[in-house]
């Protein structure tokens, strides 16, 4: 829709490679929404899905480890990019 609006072309594959490549260098920027944070600890082990966005699993965990979340999450699953 952007794209065609915009009158330029757009692979949106790789420009969602692109976005999730430029802010991982600022992974240390980035903190916890703690309302998130702490619904994710309460419902460890009794919740089994949580919605994550299409991103790739390696940045979705990363994330989860710089914030020190990860552990609360038995298995990671996105959207197939």
């Amino acid at each position: 829709m952007l794209s065609a609006e915009q009158g330029r072309p757009l692979d949106p594959i790789q420009a969602s490679h692109e976005k999730e490549a430029a802010y991982l260098p600022y992974l240390s920027e980035i903190r916890e929404i703690k309302p998130i944070a702490d619904i994710a600890g309460k419902t460890t082990g009794k919740k089994s899905r949580w919605p994550w966005p299409p991103a790739a699993s390696s940045h979705i965990n990363a994330v989860l480890e710089h914030l020190g979340l990860l552990h609360l999450f038995n298995t990671v699953v996105t959207a197939k990019m």
